[in-house]
Order: C-alpha cells, then structure tokens, then sequence
C-alpha cells in the first residue's frame, strides 16, 4: 500500500514537474520574443511588418485599370462615328466579299439543326428565350467566338461588367453546355465509319462545346464509356475562314498600326492553338502524359482512338462535375434541409456528398494543391505537364482510395508543357511573391513577355517601381492572387508588354484553376488563399534536386530581399499566416512576432 501510494506521489510530482516546465519553456519563449520584438532594430521591424499585414489584409486591392476597357470604349466611339464608312469599306473589299460569302456557307452548317432559331430569324415564330437565342447566335458566329465566350467566363471582373442577365448566362453556358451539331442518328452514323466492326452503341447525349460533342456510349462487353467527336463544321477550313475575318474586320475598328500588328498576332495565336485541337491524336498523346505519374489527380483514360483522329473513346470520369457541384452546393447553403432529398440520387453514387460541410472545407485546398502538381513538380525525365484549359467544365470531382477528394480531368487537347527551367523560374517568382520583391517580380513577368532588347534593365526597373507603388507598397491584401496578376499584368500593358503564346496560355490556364479555386473558397465563406502553394514549395525544390537541377539560385533574390526590407518582407509574408481575416481584431495590441 504504501509503495503504491509512494508511486501515485511520484507520478503526480513528475507531471506537476513536466507541467511547471512546460509553462516556464513558454514563458521564457514568450518573453524572448517580446524582448526581440520591442529591444531590437530588426525586431521592431519585423513587428511592424507584422502590424502592417494585420491591417492590409483586411483591405481589398484596388484594380488597376488596364487597356481593354479603354480598348472596347475606343472602338464604340469609333463606330459611333464611322459605323457606315466602315462598312462600306468592307463591302467594298472583293476579297472580304469572297471570304464573307464562304464563311457564310459554313455558318448555315452550324445553324443547320436549330429550326427553333431559324424560324425566329426568319419571323415565323417568337417563341425562344433570351438565353437561347443569344447562345445560338455566339455560336453559329464560329468556333473562335466560342473559344473567347469560354475565356472571359472565367475573367469574373469582365463579367461583373455585363448587366444582361440572358447574355451573361449565354456566355457561361458556352464552358459545355453548347448545341449538339448532330441528331442521335447522325452522330450513331458518324461513330460507325469512324469506328468500322467495333460495335459501339449511343445511348444520349451529355455535353458539347466548341469543336467537339460527348455521348455517353456502351461498349460491347456492356460497360459504357465516352464517346468524343468533332462537331460538324469543325475543321480547319472553319477556323482559317474565322481568322481572315477577324483579322480583316480589326482593320475597321480604328486601331493604329502597331496595336493592330499585336491584335493580330495575339488572333494569329489564339487559332493556332485551336486548330491543334481539331486532332484528336495530340488529345491522346496528352491523355497519357498528363496520367503519367499523377498523385494528386486523376485523368480519365483515352482506349481508342479513330484513325483519322476524329473520335474518340474514354473511360467515364468518376464523381461529379465541378460546375454541377459547386452549383449544388449553392443549394445547400440555401436551403440545408433539402439537400438530401433533392440530390439522394447523386449522394447514393457519391457517398462523400452526405457531408457537404466538409466539402466545401477541403475542395479549395484539394484544387490548390492539384495545381500545385500541374504547375510547380518536376515528373522523372525533367518536364511535367499542366492541364490548358481547365475550366470547371473540364474536371470532375470524387475521392481516392483513402476516401480524400481529388479530381479527374477530361478533354485533354490543350496542355501545357512545363520545364525544368520554367518551374525554377516560377519558384523565383513565388519567392519573391510572397516577401514582396518588386524588382524580382518585375523581371519574372518581363521575361515571360520575351523582352529581350537593350534596355530591358531600364523597363524591368520602371515596371518594379510601378510594383512596388501600386502593389506592394501599399495596405491591401495581397493574398488574392488573380487581383495581384491582373494588376501586374495591367502595368505590364502600361508598357506595351505582352505575354508570349506559350506563356499566355500558361498563363490562362493558372486564371481558370484560380478561378476554380475561388469558387470552390466562396462556398465556405472564404477567398483565394496561395498557402497551400508556399507549402508546396520544398516539395518543389526537391523534385527539381532529384532531376539534377540546383533550385536555390531561384530563392537568393528573395533572402537577399528580405534581409535588406524585413518590415515589408514581414508584411507580405505574414498575411499569409493570417486565415481569417474577419477574426483579427482590429485594436488588437501586436506584442509578438505571430
């Protein structure tokens, strides 16, 4: 008894002891910290910074105006003044006559289904909504109309801008809800020739965009599968009728000579990429590539593929689209107590949707972290491989084996290729980023452009400064991402800078996975947060050491940085600790370093 008491005694004794140790290693950490903070140059510094970062975060960056609005105002006012000489210039033009009449011909192809449309345009009825008739009009206007309706859907300031409501949802409707070129019977025809003894079978429609359209078939063993096919009218005929229109009809709109040479270039492009797209062959290519050593995704994979790349087939990505689930989520925040019975069917395929809660907790994460991957790893071999267009159209959501969220893309034709040396340059940027390094920034963007002349150290210097003036220096969150790019990218046009076609396309597809990201944050009351890619950051760098690439040349501008301007380094660095900013008091005394 007494042994055993003697031991209670010595167990209680040993945990006060732990405990008062505990307390005291706190204590004394706090107090260092206090006496560095308030004792010291760099402490006082750093505390500020800090100060300053619970201040900015609360703040939201002011948008620079860029060149595009005053771009769209100037050609109003232009056609507003020479509407009928432009026209009679054109109509003059023989050779814009030819083009006309034959882009024409193909355009009755791409109204060919749509008697609804037809008969409003010809009066018979007018009986079509809004919606509907400004959808077909964008789309029997050509792919490439398609293509930038599928673009700006994705600006959320460009559309805020839009106050149709029917033009608005038309134009959102163009991610992959656009019109089937084919009847049932037509796209069976077309599966047959193009797949001769293979015995695949239409069961309906899902989907179509602006060059192809998904049916769900079934296989001969019974099992379905995806079926893609070039719409009709989709060729390159189309797309080069397409760019000598638009090319010609720019002429008209009163640019001068050097901002209609970049227009064209940017036009010139634009349907390079897209004509790519009119091979299916490279979508299968890049199917396997993106697969290749995927973790933190998905692809739904390709089986078969017609010999002249016309069509298609591909398992059926698991889980739920994202725009049809982030639109369900909507729901449930709106009325949580129908949600079960309104979507049983989709939670009883996808079990994971009874917590809708915790979905909407890990989905911005989860998407961070996809591009991530995409962006930011190194794959064996030295290059990695990012997903062009990944709008919310264009992936799926579900769960691994662990019971995580991940997501599964499709239509693969647009991807991007990442190098060894474009990843390390992108780290640079992040660096400097996140510790506020205007100079640093500066010269990442102005090297994407392809700036190469001999006064580059002078416009890298006038861009930094503009940086630093209008981003950096000043109190404002700096956490969204898509506010700090399009600012950049604003002075970047300030300066007659563009982003090289490979580039923009990079450059598009990191705007579209933001965007997802951003709607997934809203669903849970939260905005774009880049953490998750400063985490992922180590993970980067060594991958980049496993192929043999030294990565630490990518961080030296950042440390010296930050050691030469600890307040503002301190001060940008630090919103990205701060989760919340509705949970910052803002009288709060800052007595600690974090």
């Amino acid at each position: 008894m007494g042994i055993s008491k003697l031991t209670l005694s010595a167990a209680n004794y040993f945990a006060a002891s732990k405990n008062f140790a505990n307390k005291g290693v706190k204590y004394v950490y706090r107090e260092s910290k206090n006496i560095f903070a308030n004792n010291t140059k760099i402490g006082k510094r750093l505390r500020e910074g800090v100060h300053n970062a619970r201040e900015a975060v609360k703040v939201n960056m002011e948008k620079i105006p860029d060149s595009a609005g005053n771009t769209l105002q100037k050609c109003r006012e232009y056609l507003e003044h020479n509407a009928a000489s432009s026209v009679q210039n054109l109509f003059h033009d023989k050779n814009f006559k030819n083009l006309f009449e034959n882009y024409l011909k193909k355009v009755h192809n791409r109204f060919g289904n749509d008697k609804t449309v037809l008969n409003y345009i010809n009066g018979i009825t007018n009986e079509i909504s809004a919606e509907n008739l400004f959808q077909s009009i964008i789309e029997a206007s050509g792919i490439g109309p398609v293509k930038f309706c599928q673009i700006i859907s994705s600006n959320q300031n460009f559309m805020s801008k839009i106050k149709n409501p029917a033009l608005k949802d038309a134009i959102l409707r163009t991610r992959n809800n656009c019109s089937f070129s084919r009847t049932i019977e037509e796209a069976q025809d077309f599966l047959n020739k193009s797949f001769p003894h293979k015995n695949f079978k239409i069961k309906n429609e899902m989907s179509a965009g602006s060059v192809g359209a998904a049916y769900l078939v079934e296989r001969p063993d019974g099992t379905t599968a995806v079926l893609k096919m070039l719409k009709k009218g989709a060729d390159k005929e189309q797309l080069e009728l397409e760019e000598k229109l638009m090319s010609r009809l720019i002429k008209e709109l009163g640019f001068s000579s050097k901002e209609l040479e970049e227009y064209r270039a940017i036009l010139k492009n634009c349907y390079k990429g897209w004509k790519e797209e009119l091979n299916f062959f490279k979508e299968f290519e890049y199917n396997k590539l993106l697969a290749k050593g995927a973790r933190r995704y998905k692809v739904a994979d390709i089986t078969d593929i017609s010999k002249n790349g016309s069509c298609i087939i591909m398992n059926k990505a698991s889980g739920i689209q994202m725009n049809k689930l982030v639109s369900m989520l909507n729901d449930y925040k709106s009325a949580p107590d129908s949600f079960s019975a309104k979507y049983a069917k989709e939670i009883c395929a996808n079990p994971w949707l009874k917590d809708p809660e915790k979905v909407m907790k890990e989905l911005p994460v989860t998407l961070m972290k996809t591009f991530d991957e995409q962006f930011m790893f190194m794959k064996k071999g030295g290059k990695s491989l990012m997903h062009g267009d990944p709008h919310t159209g264009n992936f799926f959501i579900t769960v691994d084996e662990k019971g995580k969220l991940i997501p599964e893309f499709i239509d693969t034709g647009n991807c991007v290729s990442r190098t060894g040396t474009q990843i390390k340059n992108d780290i640079s940027f992040l660096s400097n980023y996140l510790v506020g390094n205007s100079e640093g920034v500066a010269r990442y963007f102005v090297e994407q452009c392809g700036y190469n002349r001999a006064n580059k150290r002078m416009i890298i210097d006038k861009i930094a400064k503009e940086i630093q003036e209008k981003v950096f220096g000043k109190k404002h969150n700096i956490k969204k991402f898509s506010d700090v790019q399009g600012n950049i990218l604003a002075i970047l046009d300030k300066y007659g800078l563009s982003m090289s076609a490979e580039n923009a396309t990079a450059m598009k597809a990191q705007m579209q996975f933001f965007t997802a990201v951003s709607e997934a944050a809203r669903l849970s009351g939260k905005s774009l947060d880049i953490t998750a890619v400063i985490k992922d950051m180590p993970q980067a760098v060594y991958g980049m050491i496993k192929n043999g690439i030294n990565p630490f040349s990518s961080v030296k501008d950042a440390v010296k940085f930050a050691y030469y301007n600890q307040k503002q380094a301190a001060g940008t660095a630090y919103q990205f600790a701060i989760r919340e900013a509705d949970n910052i008091i803002k009288n709060e005394t800052v007595n600690t370093l974090v």
